[in-house]
C-alpha cells in the first residue's frame, strides 16, 4: 500500500514542500526514474514559480485555471498535458489523504480550444537521392577493412525500420531473426537522473519494457536494414 503523507498541518504547508513530499514519499516508489524526472522538471520549472508561495489549502479552482491558460500560450499540447495530470494527480492525493476537503482540479478545464491551429512541422524527410547518399556513407570502410563512420549501420537501421533511438539501443541478439527478416521490438533505453550521493555519475540509463502495449510489435526488415545488422 502506497504511503501517506502524515502531517495533520498539510493544508498549511507551502505548495512547493507538500509536492516535494508528495514526490518523494509517493511518487518516487511508483513511477520509473525518467517519469520522476519529468514531473520534478514540471514542477521545479511551470507549477512552483507560479503557485509554490501558496499555502496548500488556500489554492483555488481560479488559480489553477489562470496557470493552465497561461501555460497554453506558450507550451506545446503534450507540455501542457504533464502539467495538467500531474496537478490533478497532487491534488487527488491531498483529498484521498485528507489534508484538503475538497478538489480543486475538479473544476478546472483544460483549454483545448488554443491547440485547434495545428502548428506548421519544420521537419522534412529525407529525399530518395539523399537517402542513398546516406547509405553508401554509412557503409564506407577503410583500407584496413573497418567501417569508417562507427554509427553508420546504427543510422542505417533507424532509418529503414523506423524504430526509436532508446529501442535501437536496447536491442539484444535475440531481438533479430534474420531467416524471417524481422526485428521484435520488447525494451527502450531511457536515460535518468542519477540521485546516488556516493557515485559521480551525473546520469543513469536503464532498459525496460515499452510504455505502451502498442510500443511492443515485429518490424520487417529490408535489404538495407539485413546489412546493417550484419557488419
Amino acid at each position: 500500500m502506497a504511503k501517506k503523507i502524515k502531517d495533520q498541518k498539510s493544508a498549511q504547508q507551502l505548495f512547493c514542500d507538500y509536492c516535494n513530499t508528495w514526490l518523494n514519499v509517493y511518487k518516487k516508489g511508483l513511477v520509473r526514474n525518467r517519469t520522476y524526472d519529468i514531473k520534478e522538471s514540471v514542477l521545479t520549472l511551470h507549477i512552483y514559480p507560479e503557485l509554490g508561495y501558496l499555502p496548500l489549502g488556500s489554492i483555488t479552482s481560479s488559480d489553477l485555471q489562470t496557470l493552465v491558460d497561461e501555460k497554453a500560450n506558450t507550451l506545446s499540447l503534450n507540455y501542457l498535458r504533464q502539467i495538467f495530470s500531474t496537478l490533478k494527480e497532487i491534488f487527488y492525493y491531498a483529498v484521498s489523504s485528507e489534508a484538503i476537503p475538497e478538489n480543486p482540479m475538479k473544476r478546472v478545464v483544460f483549454p483545448h480550444y488554443k491547440y485547434t491551429v495545428v502548428p506548421e512541422s519544420n521537419a522534412t524527410a529525407l529525399t530518395e537521392e539523399e537517402q542513398i547518399r546516406l547509405y553508401k556513407a554509412a557503409f564506407r570502410r577503410k583500407k584496413n577493412g573497418k567501417i569508417i563512420y562507427r554509427v553508420g549501420p546504427a543510422s542505417i537501421l533507424l532509418l529503414s525500420t523506423g524504430m526509436r533511438i532508446g529501442e535501437l539501443l536496447s536491442l539484444k541478439c535475440s531481438d533479430i531473426d534474420l531467416e524471417q527478416k524481422e526485428i521484435s521490438i520488447k525494451t527502450t533505453l531511457s536515460r535518468a537522473v542519477s540521485r546516488d550521493e556516493d557515485s559521480a555519475k551525473a546520469c543513469i540509463y536503464e532498459i525496460h519494457g515499452t510504455k505502451t502495449k502498442a510500443g511492443m510489435r515485429v518490424i520487417p526488415m529490408n535489404l538495407w536494414a539485413i546489412k546493417a545488422v550484419s557488419i
